[in-house]
């Protein structure tokens, strides 16, 4: 999945000194950008799990039973950057889930770029919705969701992201694993929040809604 914003603002470019690396992969992504990812789709998953996300199709979603909490994974970043690097926009058919996001505004420092992509990505909830059947249908997927639900997929744990500064256009994207938007399936398990997350090493906090797994 693939989706492009004009630019429309000014920021600050990014610092030139040399930030922590934990991928040790070189390839400009510092863990500031990563932690911004990461804790954006944590962010959007807390919110969905505990029903406090508006939909366009009505109300707000139903609360999750089991939403996972995502964790960072570096080969997935390290495929993402892989594609990107190539500065062509459209979907890298990796086999992993991804979402991608372009800006005509170069100026774009990555930190920005990842907290604007996540932001376009899961507006696609309150500017077009699911539905309470929270079923991922062709009708459904044609509405063109699957940022959104690529971003709160239960069974997608692990992400990987990147930002790329081309020529004329900012390219940012993440891959997951597992893959979700599988047509015909639950988007997540809808439930009281926490009550499904109930194996023997599980933790869930009910005012996070997220669940920590091993």
């Amino acid at each position: 999945m693939f989706v492009v914003v004009a630019a429309f603002q000014i920021v600050l470019l990014n610092s030139a000194v040399l930030a922590a690396d934990r991928c040790n992969l070189k390839n400009g992504i510092t863990d500031d950008v990563r932690d911004v990812f990461l804790n954006k789709h944590n962010e959007y998953r807390s919110q969905v799990a505990r029903g406090l996300a508006k939909d366009r199709q009505g109300g707000t979603t139903p609360t999750a039973g089991k939403m996972a909490r995502m964790s960072y994974d570096c080969k997935l970043e390290e495929s993402m950057m892989k594609w990107l690097n190539k500065c062509i926009f459209r979907d890298s058919k990796s086999g992993n889930g991804e979402n991608i996001w372009l800006s005509t505004d170069t100026r774009l420092n990555k930190t920005h770029a990842a907290t604007m992509s996540t932001k376009i990505w899961f507006s696609e909830l309150e500017t077009k919705g699911i539905g309470k059947e929270n079923i991922l249908t062709d009708q459904v997927f044609n509405r063109g969701v699957g940022h959104y639900t690529q971003m709160v997929w239960q069974s997608s744990r692990k992400i990987g992201c990147g930002v790329k500064v081309c020529e004329k256009f900012v390219l940012a994207g993440c891959q997951y694993q597992k893959r979700g938007n599988l047509i015909g399936a639950d988007i997540y398990e809808k439930g009281d929040v926490c009550s499904m997350c109930n194996c023997q090493q599980c933790r869930c906090n009910k005012k996070e809604g997220l669940c920590d797994a091993p």
